[in-house]
């Protein structure tokens, strides 16, 4: 995981975790390609640099949710019950992935924004028979 990290826009605290204040927007990953977080002054931006070797623990304290950060994988847990899929995808959508210049992150179309295929479908029919 060489210089990659995670970053959010929220609030960091040694005691009890993070605070997420919003989720990151395109804008903020195309803003974030540019211009490295450290460098804006008043910033919401948090960063989060992650281990070459072992693993990261982030716990998100409005949520109550840990996440462990391996070098190729990624674990999601919560202490009482077995996490849904939305609710892993919400935790995970938290964060943008930085490395280098290079950004990722993790977002939804609109439901209203997407546009639906009408076109017809086109039935093929297939026949065979005994060749003699």
């Amino acid at each position: 995981m060489k210089n990659k990290k995670l970053i959010f826009i929220g609030e960091m605290s040694k005691k009890s975790g993070l605070k997420i204040l919003r989720k990151p927007k395109f804008s903020d990953a195309v803003l974030l390609s540019h211009q490295s977080p450290q460098l804006m002054s008043n910033s919401p931006y948090q960063t989060i640099h992650l281990c070459e070797e072992g693993h990261n623990s982030i716990y998100l304290c409005d949520r109550d949710i840990q996440i462990i950060c391996f070098p190729k994988s990624i674990q999601i847990i919560q202490e009482n019950r077995e996490l849904t899929e939305e609710e892993v995808y919400d935790a995970v959508t938290n964060f943008v992935l930085m490395e280098g210049k290079k950004v990722t992150f993790l977002g939804r179309f609109p439901h209203e924004n997407v546009i639906r295929n009408n076109s017809k479908k086109i039935l093929k029919t297939c026949s065979s028979r005994k060749m003699t």
